[in-house]
């Protein structure tokens, strides 16, 4: 969907994968984390800078305390991060 400019379908789509690995006690999984930081990325496209934030700052720090500074999915996050802020 974000590929194609659909945001709101998006980040429909993002939420609903964060709610299922939170369901599942998968929340810092790589790919919970890919969903995290992708619904700060299409808030942000949308002008909603102030939820977006922290769903970037807690990615980064979550993919930062399990992956390791220098792991490609923490800078990533750092990268959505940068974009978001």
């Amino acid at each position: 969907y974000s590929a194609a400019g659909r945001d709101a379908d998006a980040l429909a789509a993002y939420r609903e994968s964060s709610a299922v690995f939170a369901r599942i006690g998968q929340a810092e999984h790589p790919y919970a984390l890919a969903a995290l930081g992708n619904t700060a990325s299409v808030l942000s496209r949308l002008g909603q800078h102030a939820e977006a934030l922290p769903l970037a700052m807690s990615a980064f720090e979550i993919s930062r305390r399990v992956s390791g500074d220098e792991a490609a999915t923490t800078l990533s996050k750092a990268v959505q991060l940068l974009r978001v802020g």
